[in-house]
């Protein structure tokens, strides 16, 4: 599991969504548009979008996003990379066809599940919020995770109107940086089931 977690910066970065310690929340004011976002979440129900992810070295990569809450996923890159990520609701599946490379995992212990369960909270586990921000028509949450410091930070960008995930920044421990942007955002539509079913 180690090595999916490490190598898969957009399937990270949606693992982190959702988590942190109570204690750790910032003023009230911030702790009631954290629940907004929560609810943001919790009402979601499928999602489909286009993201274009800036990798550290400077290559992009292009492709398309599916989620079906709860318990499914779909990470499509576009051609010419070929991977495919996909839970099914019961697995995590990661394929690699460049590098003959196929894993899996129970969906429960893989980092997507904490935006995949039946109720996101920002009150669980070892997450911490370090910090918020809501200015002009975005608002901005940052978290880490004290348990896993390799994995960095991670910031969640939102627009207001309307109020959706649209950027995500991974920022590793040595400073390096991978964006993604979500665009054409469609949500609460319909999507095939066999998008979530994995053909490895």
């Amino acid at each position: 599991m180690k090595k999916i977690c490490v190598t898969l910066s957009f399937f990270v970065a949606f693992s982190y969504v959702g988590q942190s310690r109570a204690s750790d929340i910032p003023p009230a004011t911030d702790a009631s548009k954290i629940r907004w976002i929560e609810g943001y979440f919790n009402q979601l129900k499928t999602l489909r979008a286009n993201f274009t992810q800036q990798n550290p070295d400077g290559s992009e990569s292009h492709g398309t996003f599916y989620l079906s809450r709860p318990g499914r996923m779909r990470i499509q890159y576009a051609e010419p990379d070929k991977r495919l990520m996909v839970a099914d609701g019961v697995y995590f599946f990661y394929a690699d066809p460049a590098n003959d490379e196929v894993s899996k995992i129970m969906l429960p212990v893989s980092p997507a599940y904490i935006i995949l369960k039946e109720h996101v909270s920002f009150t669980e586990d070892s997450f911490r919020i370090t910090q918020f921000s809501d200015y002009g028509k975005k608002v901005e949450l940052t978290v880490i995770n004290d348990d896993e410091p390799e994995y960095g930070s991670l910031t969640l960008i939102f627009d207001k109107n309307p109020f959706q995930l649209s950027r995500w920044e991974i920022t590793s421990p040595s400073g390096q940086r991978t964006t993604v942007d979500l665009t054409n955002i469609k949500k609460d539509i319909e999507l095939s089931k066999t998008l979530f079913d994995f053909q490895g």
